[in-house]
């Protein structure tokens, strides 16, 4: 069988996941843009802790 069944719970938690290292991977893309300015990268972590404190705070917190 290719697929399996999964519970609501277990696929909340792997959308939660999912979502937090797309957010982790495309914010650590920006900090290494070399053409990105530091003032539009701590615009950008500014926004991030706003939005989506608890991956900031585990993740970037240190940055700013």
């Amino acid at each position: 069988m290719y697929c399996e069944r999964i519970s609501a719970t277990e696929y909340a938690k792997q959308s939660v996941e999912g979502t937090e290292t797309a957010i982790v991977e495309l914010t650590n893309s920006v900090l290494d843009d070399t053409k990105v300015t530091l003032r539009e990268k701590r615009r950008y972590l500014r926004h991030l802790a706003r939005h989506h404190a608890d991956i900031y705070i585990r993740h970037f917190s240190d940055m700013i």
